[in-house]
Formats: C-alpha cells, sequence, structure tokens
C-alpha cells in the first residue's frame, strides 16, 4: 500500500502541471474539475478592476498570521551524530537569557513588528484575488501553484526578482508546453542548466539551473515531505532544498516551517562568530581591502584579484577568504577597520549564506521555540527578525515591505513602463499568465537584470 502523504505531495506536482497548462489544453485542477482551452476557459469573467484597489493589510483577515492552508508539513533530518559545532554555538549562544546578543535578537524582532513583519506571510488577500479572477476551486489551486514557484525559484533571488521569476516561469507554463516538457523530462544538474540557457534573453540567473530543477522536481511530484523507503535519511530527497519548501509553506501559512535565507543565517551567524561560519572567497571592495590590510597586515596574502566579464569590459575585483585568515589568526573579528568603528565581524558578507540541508531542522527548531515563547508564528518571527535586522544582514531596500506590498509595487512598476495600470497588470498576471518582470511585453521579455543586493 501507498504511503497517503507521499502520494499526495505527488498530487501537487501533477496539480501544478494541470493548472499551468490549463490554457494549453483540456486539462483538470486539483480538484478534478475539467478545465478549458486558450481563448475558451471555464472561468468566471473578468472581475473588477476595482479589486486591486485597496492598499495591502485593508481588511483584518489581510493582516497577522493567516489561515493554515498548506498542503504537508516538511520533516527535517537531524544527524544521528548531532549538529555540527557552529550550530550549537550559536544556538547556545541565543538561548542565553544573560547574552547581550539574545537581547538584540529580540530587540530586532519587536522592531520588525512595528515595521509590519507580522503581517508579511500573510497571503490571504493574493488567494482573493485568485478566487475573484478564476473561481474557487481554480483560483485556490493557482494561488498555490504561484506561492510554490515562489519556493523553487527562491535560490539567490531578492524579493522583487523571485516575484517576477515566479511570475515568468508560470507564465512559461501558458506559453509553452514544450519547456514543461522538457522540465519533465530532465534528470541531472546538468539537464536543467541547458534548459535553463533556453530563457530568453536578459531572462538568466546565476542560479537559474537550480531554480529550474527545483521547479522540475516539484512538477514530477519529487517535492517531498517524508523520507523514502530503503533511502538513507541524509540522501532522500525530503533533506534538499529546505529553505525553498519552508518558504513556500510560510507563504501558505505553515505553523511549522521556515524559510531560513540568506540573511536569517547571516544572523545567526553573526551571534556566535564561529569562525567556521566565514565565508572562504567573498567578493569586497578595494576599500575593505586597504581597511583590512591597513589594520592587519598579516592579511594581505588572503585577499585575491577576481577577473570578470561585465558587458564587453573586464572588470576586476578584490576577493576575501574570511574564514582561513581567522583561523590563522591573521585577523581579529571584533578589532575596528575604520574609523567608524566597523568591525570584521559587523560585514554581512563575511557569514556564510546558508545553512548546510543537515543544519536547518536545528534552525527551525530554534526559532519554533522562540515563537512559543513570544506568541508569533514561527513564520512572524523569522520576518520580523529579517526585517527588524535589515540594517544588519544587508536586506536590501527595495525587498523590505510585506509580500502583498511588494506584489504591488512590482505591479506599479510593471504598469508604469507597459503604459498600463497596476489593476491590469495583476488582473492578467492571475488570468493570463502575465509577467511580473519589468522588461519586455506580454511575452518572454527579459527578466533578471534587477541587481541581486540580497538573496533569499
Amino acid at each position: 500500500m501507498g504511503n497517503p502523504l507521499k502520494d499526495f505531495i505527488g498530487d501537487i506536482g501533477q496539480g501544478v502541471i494541470d493548472t499551468g497548462r490549463r490554457a494549453l489544453q483540456g486539462t483538470v485542477d486539483y480538484a478534478g474539475q475539467k478545465l478549458g482551452v486558450l481563448g475558451n476557459i471555464e472561468t468566471p469573467p473578468p472581475a473588477p478592476l476595482s479589486m486591486y484597489d485597496a492598499p495591502a493589510g485593508s481588511k483584518p483577515e489581510y493582516r497577522g498570521a493567516a489561515p493554515d492552508r498548506s498542503d504537508v508539513t516538511y520533516l527535517r533530518y537531524k544527524p544521528t551524530k548531532g549538529y555540527s559545532e557552529r550550530v550549537e554555538t550559536s544556538l547556545e549562544a541565543l538561548r542565553d537569557p544573560d547574552n547581550p546578543i539574545r537581547a538584540e535578537l529580540l530587540k530586532d524582532i519587536r522592531r520588525g513588528e512595528e515595521i509590519g513583519g507580522n503581517d508579511w506571510y500573510n497571503t490571504e488577500e493574493l488567494r482573493d484575488w485568485f478566487v475573484g479572477e478564476l473561481g474557487e476551486k481554480q483560483g485556490d489551486a493557482e494561488w498555490r501553484e504561484f506561492l510554490y514557484l515562489m519556493g523553487t525559484t527562491s535560490p539567490g533571488s531578492n524579493v522583487p526578482m523571485n516575484v517576477a521569476s515566479a511570475s515568468a516561469t508560470r507564465g512559461r507554463f501558458f506559453l509553452e508546453p514544450e519547456y514543461v516538457d522538457a522540465l519533465l523530462n530532465a534528470e541531472t544538474l546538468k539537464d536543467f542548466q541547458a534548459i535553463a540557457k533556453t530563457r530568453p534573453k536578459g531572462y538568466g540567473h546565476k542560479t537559474a539551473g537550480l531554480q529550474e530543477m527545483n521547479t522540475g522536481k516539484l512538477l514530477k511530484g519529487q517535492y517531498g515531505a517524508l523520507p523514502e523507503p530503503d533511502v538513507p535519511p541524509a540522501k532522500g530527497s525530503w533533506t534538499e532544498q529546505p529553505k525553498p519548501k519552508g518558504f513556500s509553506n510560510s507563504l501558505l501559512g505553515n505553523r511549522r516551517n521556515i524559510a531560513a535565507d540568506l540573511h536569517f543565517t547571516r544572523y545567526m551567524a553573526m551571534a556566535s562568530k564561529h569562525p567556521d561560519w566565514l565565508n572562504t572567497g567573498t567578493d569586497v571592495g578595494y576599500d575593505f581591502m586597504e581597511n583590512v590590510i591597513n589594520t592587519f597586515p598579516d592579511a594581505e596574502k588572503y585577499f585575491s584579484i577576481r577577473k570578470f566579464k561585465s558587458g564587453k569590459q573586464e572588470k576586476e575585483i578584490p576577493s576575501f577568504n574570511f574564514k582561513k585568515a581567522a583561523k590563522e589568526g591573521a585577523i581579529d573579528l571584533d578589532v575596528p577597520i575604520d574609523e567608524t568603528g566597523k568591525t570584521i565581524a559587523d560585514v554581512p558578507q563575511a557569514w556564510a549564506q546558508m545553512p548546510n540541508d543537515n543544519e536547518y531542522g536545528a534552525f527551525e527548531g530554534f526559532i519554533n521555540e522562540l515563537a512559543d515563547e513570544l506568541g508569533q508564528t514561527p513564520a512572524q518571527v523569522q520576518a520580523n527578525m529579517w526585517m527588524g535586522g535589515a540594517d544588519r544582514t544587508g536586506v536590501a531596500e527595495e525587498s523590505q515591505g510585506t509580500f502583498m506590498e511588494l506584489i504591488r509595487e512590482r505591479a506599479k512598476k510593471k504598469a508604469m513602463k507597459d503604459g498600463t495600470t497596476p489593476n491590469e497588470v495583476l488582473q492578467n498576471f492571475i488570468r493570463n499568465g502575465g509577467f511580473l518582470s519589468l522588461i519586455g511585453g506580454t511575452g518572454l521579455g527579459a527578466l533578471n537584470t534587477i541587481p541581486e543586493q540580497d538573496g533569499t
């Protein structure tokens, strides 16, 4: 007898295929309802454009924690020998009530609450938009589809770019049946990187292959939540890409899973200052290099100059091995390196961007523990920490705001570019798979040319 929960995960993947292909051929949605074909979609007439007029958070149900509409809760892998020393050190520091770092953490969470962090993951209004345009069953299914794609396309992206990528991937489901077939047939990362190269000009991204692979696994029902039979836990697909899965689930209202993104990880790393959290090769500015060498002359040998092409120009940028320099005693993380008193420990880029897959469960467990103490959901704690600690961890200004605020801002910018209205952009996005990218028209225009100032 099959595993019902695992079978349901397969249905999620099939649901994405079915709803994504509704504009290509007759098919069925999650609930088995027969759908139409392009130009004859059996959905309600377009909703009044005034549906999109209200500001984010206009109704009580659009604020705070949304209902839990998630399909599953993802389990997390715990190593039999325990978590790494760097993780244990970080958690010990953050659990100590007398540790000033914990006080800073709580301060940032409170600050995040003040600027809307408790509302960040509430997507009930987005669901209402989808249902208003497509009907209850189809609207709910395609709302879920988009939020799953927010997860699969999230690696290495800031939030506006992530929104654009997810909308563009969904748009390709409408326009290119061969794209869906390619994702279903690909097996290795190399295969998915080849698919990524078929993206239109300007649609590329440094993690495009990984994003395509995530989407392919989702389509094939491999976004599992449980260990597979006869597969060692450390090698199971359920341990892979925990952050994208957690991000989608947080947007769906899940009460357990979180998105331990770049900024969350940096916060955890900076809390303990454990050298194992330091990066081994990170691009830095020339001013930083000069300040470090002036302060720590022995650190010069840990710098290198990376050459790269930007358009037709060849450029250079310094790179620094933070971890090796610290472990070999060439730098002191807490000594000021400039007149402002800034230390190397204060530099967000010095720290790792994500936990290892086998460390993720410890992070999520701690946030759940903190959520119980604060009377918040785990997703709210993570969002409050992210927003409240933005200055500390380097969140780009264009990524600040709740998810629904950023959706509106993206539609506004798209409308300005296209000479239309934000309401029309949002309606086209929901009904027709229209892109929320800024370059190109309704077709497959350029997408990820936005500067990547922060990754999620």
